[in-house]
């Protein structure tokens, strides 16, 4: 049996599957319920119908460009952030959100550059040219 749900459940939620449950002779199939219970992501929450999460990099790698291996909700995949990115940046994937009436999600990374902690080096480099 099929159930169609859309996405977005939460934990404590409870579905019921119609005839799914066991067999009674006098009255058919019982109905199944399932008590949700949704595993949380420390880096991801959901924002409408989108996933939003952090990704810190590196000032090298935001002034570059990058390719990091991140999570998503349909697994690991490479996200590539664009040369001169600046922090808050978002970068996302389409359709890798939540699925709710015909409509699906993108997971949205915010990016955040981290300076190096010696960055004095940096300046003066920056002053000579």
């Amino acid at each position: 049996m099929v159930a169609s749900l859309e996405g977005g459940l939460k934990s404590g939620q409870t579905i019921r599957l119609r005839g799914a449950g066991h067999f009674q002779v006098n009255s058919g199939y019982d109905n199944l319920f399932l008590n949700i219970e949704v595993e949380s992501k420390t880096n991801m929450t959901i924002a409408g119908i989108n996933v939003i999460s952090k990704l810190e990099i590196s000032l090298l790698e935001a002034l570059e460009g990058t390719e990091k291996e991140v999570d998503t909700i349909k697994g690991k995949n490479k996200l590539v952030v664009p040369k001169l990115s600046k922090n808050e940046d978002k970068v996302s994937f389409s359709g890798y959100g939540v699925i709710k009436s015909e409509m699906i999600g993108d997971h949205i990374f915010t990016l955040n550059v981290k300076y190096p902690e010696n960055v004095e080096d940096l300046i003066n480099c920056l002053k000579r040219k």
